[in-house]
């Protein structure tokens, strides 16, 4: 086997190289590989939610046109980074998304971009050695490392080298199959990669031709028209490929101000400051005293090695040919314009290079420096490896004025510390305390011993061929720790992958029908689970009126920014509802101030005109129901007795049509963003369909051009391997075909679960009739925490809905359940995931499961308030103010008479930040089983507290978990007793001796009253 492996790698070396940086992406990102840290910022705010909702649409039969939750909607596939990557479709029909999916992509494309590197190295070195040498100094650089955060910076910097580097390998060869590949990347990078890095690297392409044009304007007129005839079918490919984009923009135009261009004021945002520079030699500074650096923690690193940067200056001393002179000058020009408005460089681009004023962050010019310089320093280390011995003395010249550097970089860092104001024993070196020398003094130091280990080897070598052997184990070295000192600022946080995902499973399947409670009330601090704070209505299906990204309609900034009460107003109704009160726009825009109602809906004066004198009227028995939801189509039952406006809380927008039974009607637009039509009398079905023919054409021709493109560059590798060695050619048909089988088998596997949710559903849905036929009504009650109330409307036993989105979703259903008066709760749960305090609530009143069966992820539970919970209890604590007991905060004088769940209670006073609680011990350990830690009490409180119920895990007197239950997520009522609870199932076994520690934290130090704190494990 091992034999076979060697061979294997010896015949196909280009896959042993793909797998050497494939490790070193593993060892050098370990904390990202082995999912100990996560991933942060941009890639769980932005990407995870945007690729997530991509990945569900699909499963869902939807293309990714509407992105329902966000904005109040807004079209996702205009936002030229969230729709129409392939890799959505992928991983989207596929596995689907979640953040661990990240951490897999991360790795795959820091890889990918040093076997890129590689590649484009070969072109100028022709040793492969010295080219994997350079690869590796690419992928490990500051620039990855300070994006870690953005997958769309990432794949911008995947992606240019390789394009070059076909590119090149096009012109030099004249082979028709690398202009295809090259035709193909360019297209992956305009879907994927943030849109300045393709404008950039289009722009070096076009620096190339011109280069190359020149002596090709000297040869026959045969050679310059095949060379104008690939160039032009180059550019036919591109277009075609894009055409879902390109015919996406003369919409989204009139939509969007952000398409006009940015003010240069804008555009200069984020620079890689001159003083920047400094990561080129003590990257680890970078991360602190952003005032210095005068850019983001994550624009400032431009590392590329400082043994690459000593190469790079030694390279002068070689001739360069044409092609070297023009990358170096790229270079230079991309380096002085990263630095934005410190020299007029980016200005004179902005001005007159089309494209360039479109995006912020001039540091992204910065990539282009660290390629073009890398791959002049990989001139140098050949000049060096052919000749060593005739350029000695300068290279040993250069070597130890850098060695000097470091150390004088080092003394005058220590100069500069002031230790008699530093707390050495709290200063952790890679949390950021160290401070700003600090970090320059321990980087310089690290980097002037790598130098000198490096300059004695370099001096005893015994071999030629160990010399680049030697280079690369210290350029590795060198860079590794670099990425180490920075990861944890710019790329991973503390949070726990796998915890992070067992969250992320809680979430919804599918589109369910959206809730009647008032939009307003959809707020992301309502849905929040650490890490996953922002955009995180798309993951619990609710219409949100917040949410991030870079395409926010102009209608829905104007209302927002400048109608502020009139939004407050509208957004108490829920997402579909009927009104009567139609005003003029006029009328808005003349009045300064006005007193809004819920159901004003302001309209164009020419509707308007057209609606007054239809007798619209309001009556207490009209109703709208959402019969189903998808992100591309509403469909609604409505009965009103009279005419009126059926307004639908969901951003007008081209291609939006609308049917009433089955009938094209006109719509209209209201309240200055929301899409509203004319109800006629009587019982009506109404549909909203989004048919945007232009944009499904393109997305037509764009993926067949990207499919075909794929089978020609698959079929013409085949047979120009085929040709010289057949054995080859099939390995490498049978690989793509498997991965072909292997796409289509996991897409029909996710097409049966959504299929199976479904049936699953059906097989409920009778399960709940037989119950309903069976059950004295008398005697029981059903919750039903399910997709669509309207599929369950013949249910006839006492009923409520319950759609559990929310922490006052669950305080709701716990007050529910402690009124009920019947003996036995059916509880019904369809296919949405159940929080784990459900359960605890229910067992409170109806501690006895007398029958479960399930279907898939939906299952009916049959509860009795006689007989005992059967579940073993293996810890069980509370705290009633009715006794008194050993508390952490023991004091009988703030122990108040107020009525009280229990009659008595705590009262913190404004001065207490500390409240009452208790510490337990776990007496054995739980090696084999699944603990479940259930935490609650009853609280009453105001809108101005802020105060956590907190739950501490000690271990060996350390900290090893904290959580909090925030008390205004809970609150539907102030001054009425609230639930609070925190319900979780630990990451890790609970051990012996380790601590259970439970209080509540008066944060905002306010008066307020808590009661029965309990806890119990289980």
């Amino acid at each position: 086997m091992r034999n076979r492996l060697k061979t294997l790698l010896t015949n196909y070396p280009d896959t042993k190289t793909y797998l050497l940086f494939l490790l070193i992406s593993i060892v050098a990102y370990w904390q990202i590989a082995f999912l100990q840290n996560s991933v942060k910022w941009d890639m769980l705010d932005c990407f995870l939610p945007w690729r997530y909702f991509v990945g569900e649409s699909l499963q869902n039969g939807n293309l990714p046109f509407w992105n329902p939750y966000q904005h109040l909607g807004y079209p996702i596939h205009a936002d030229l980074r969230s729709a129409w990557y392939p890799e959505m479709f992928i991983i989207g029909l596929t596995s689907g998304y979640s953040n661990i999916t990240f951490h897999f992509l991360f790795i795959f494309y820091l890889s990918l971009a040093g076997f890129g590197m590689f590649k484009l190295s070969l072109h100028f070195v022709d040793n492969r050695k010295i080219a994997f040498i350079t690869g590796m100094a690419y992928m490990l650089s500051g620039f990855f490392v300070g994006h870690g955060q953005d997958i769309g910076y990432l794949i911008g910097a995947v992606f240019p080298p390789w394009v070059i580097a076909l590119y090149l390998a096009y012109l030099k060869h004249s082979n028709f199959i690398n202009l295809l590949k090259t035709s193909l990347l360019v297209l992956l990078m305009i879907f994927g990669a943030y849109p300045s890095f393709t404008i950039f690297t289009v722009y070096f392409l076009l620096a190339i031709f011109v280069l190359h044009l020149f002596p090709i304007l000297k040869s026959k007129r045969k050679a310059i028209i095949k060379y104008f005839s690939c160039h032009l079918l180059f550019l036919i490919i591109i277009i075609a490929g894009s055409s879902v984009l390109i015919l996406t923009l003369p919409q989204v135009i009139p939509w969007v101000s952000r398409m006009g261009g940015l003010p240069y004021d804008m555009a200069v945002y984020n620079p890689f400051t001159p003083q920047s520079l400094l990561s080129w030699f003590v990257p680890f500074a970078n991360i602190s005293n952003n005032q210095f650096f005068n850019t983001d923690v994550s624009m400032n690193n431009a590392y590329w090695g400082l043994l690459m940067l000593i190469f790079f200056i030694f390279s002068f001393y070689k001739k360069k040919s044409k092609l070297e002179w023009l990358f170096l000058s790229i270079g230079t020009i991309a380096l002085f314009a990263s630095f934005g408005n410190y020299t007029p460089i980016h200005k004179i681009l902005y001005s007159f290079v089309p494209g360039i004023d479109r995006f912020r962050m001039p540091s992204f010019f910065s990539l282009f420096t660290i390629i073009t310089f890398l791959l002049i320093a990989a001139s140098g280390i050949k000049v060096i490896y052919n000749s060593y011995s005739q350029y000695k003395k300068q290279f040993s010249r250069i070597f130890l004025f850098f060695i000097a550097l470091m150390f004088g970089v080092f003394i005058y860092a220590v100069a500069k510390i002031n230790f008699s104001e530093s707390n050495i024993e709290n200063v952790s070196i890679l949390d950021g305390s160290s401070g700003f020398y600090a970090h320059i003094a321990i980087h310089s130091f690290i980097q002037f011993v790598i130098l000198l280990a490096a300059n004695i080897w370099l001096k005893n070598f015994s071999r030629k061929n160990n010399l680049l052997k030697g280079i690369a184990v210290f350029v590795f070295v060198e860079m590794l720790i670099a990425v180490q000192l920075n990861i944890y600022h710019t790329a991973v946080n503390s949070f726990d992958p796998i915890t992070c995902r067992n969250e992320f499973k809680l979430h919804p399947k599918g589109f369910p029908v959206p809730s009647n409670k008032p939009v307003i009330l959809n707020t992301e601090l309502a849905s929040k689970q650490m890490p996953l704070w922002r955009n995180v209505n798309i993951y619990s299906k609710r219409i949100g009126i917040e949410g991030f990204n870079s395409f926010v309609l102009n209608n829905y900034e104007f209302l927002f920014d400048s109608l502020p009460d009139l939004k407050n107003a509208i957004l108490q109704n829920p997402v579909a509802y009927l009104s009567d009160n139609i005003l003029p726009l006029s009328e808005l825009k003349a009045k300064k101030e006005y007193s809004f109602e819920r159901n004003d809906i302001f309209v164009d004066d020419s509707i308007y005109n057209r609606l007054k004198n239809l007798g619209l009227h309001n009556s207490p028995n009209d109703t709208v129901s959402i019969t189903s939801f998808e992100p591309n189509e509403v469909r609604m039952e409505v009965y009103s007795e009279l005419p009126q406006v059926l307004s639908l809380l969901q951003s007008d927008y081209i291609g939006w049509d609308a049917y009433i039974d089955n009938r094209k009607v006109p719509h209209f637009r209201s309240n200055i963003l929301f899409r509203s039509l004319l109800i006629p009398q009587g019982k009506h079905s109404v549909t909203y369909k989004y048919n945007n023919n232009i944009l499904r054409y393109g997305f037509i021709l764009s993926y067949s051009v990207l499919v075909l493109l794929s089978l020609l560059i698959v079929i013409l590798h085949f047979m120009r391997v085929y040709k010289t060695d057949r054995k080859k050619a099939f390995v490498f048909i049978i690989t793509v075909g498997v991965l072909i089988i292997v796409f289509g088998i996991l897409v029909i596997k996710k097409q049966l679960e959504v299929k199976n949710r479904l049936v699953d559903k059906q097989a409920m849905l009778g399960e709940i009739e037989n119950l309903n036929n069976s059950i004295n009504p008398d005697s029981a009650f059903i919750c039903l925490n399910i997709m669509n109330p309207v599929e369950w409307q013949d249910v006839s036993l006492n009923h409520s809905f319950f759609r559990f989105n929310d922490e006052k979703d669950i305080a709701q259903f716990a007050k529910t359940i402690d009124t009920l008066k019947a003996s036995t709760l059916i509880y019904a749960n369809e296919i949405i995931p159940e929080p784990l305090a459900v359960e605890e609530f229910i067992r409170v009143k109806y501690p006895n499961l007398k029958y479960r069966k399930d279907w898939g992820n939906t299952n009916c539970r049959i509860y009795s308030n006689k007989g005992k919970d059967s579940r073993q209890v293996i810890l069980q604590q509370e705290l009633n103010f009715d006794k008194t007991g050993n508390y952490l905060l023991p004091d009988s004088s703030i122990i108040s008479a107020l009525a009280s769940p229990s009659g008595k209670c705590f009262k913190f006073s404004n001065d207490r930040e500390w409240g009452p609680g208790f510490e337990t011990i776990i007496n054995r350990n739980f090696d084999s089983q699944t603990i479940k830690i259930s935490l609650s009490c009853d609280a009453m409180f105001n809108d101005n507290v802020v105060a956590f119920l907190v739950l501490e895990i000690l271990r060996d007197k350390q900290q090893i978990s904290w959580d909090k239950a925030e008390f205004q997520n809970y609150a539907n009522n102030v001054e009425e007793w609230q639930k609070i609870f925190l319900c979780k199932i630990p990451a890790f076994k609970l051990k012996e001796n380790d601590v259970l520690k439970v209080y509540v934290w008066n944060v905002s130090k306010s008066e307020f009253c808590i009661d029965n704190l309990k806890l119990k494990v289980n």
